[in-house]
């Protein structure tokens, strides 16, 4: 009885360890919001797919940790300086 216990104890423990590692690794990506930039937007708009930002220091300023950029193909001739932590770049 004592080994049944110990075992079902293991398991619960376990599926609870799973689930916190399968949280921790996928929250911020589903709570976080996207934001493009691209050469053809406007610094005016929302930063969605259907309208993008002109500049990647609009999108940065707008950013919030775990946040996404996605900078579409083109030449951005600018300096950015991001506001706050939490940010990094990804080379794609």
């Amino acid at each position: 009885m004592a080994r049944l216990l110990q075992t079902a104890l293991l398991l619960v423990v376990s599926g609870a360890c799973l689930f916190m590692a399968a949280t921790a690794q996928t929250g911020t990506s589903q709570t976080g919001r996207e934001y493009h930039v691209s050469v053809h937007g406007d610094d005016a708009n929302e930063g969605s797919q259907e309208k993008p930002l002109r500049t990647i220091s609009a999108a940065a300023q707008l950013a919030q940790p775990g946040d996404i950029i996605t900078v579409h193909s083109g030449v951005y001739r600018e300096s950015v300086q991001p506001p706050r932590e939490g940010l990094r770049r990804i080379s794609a």
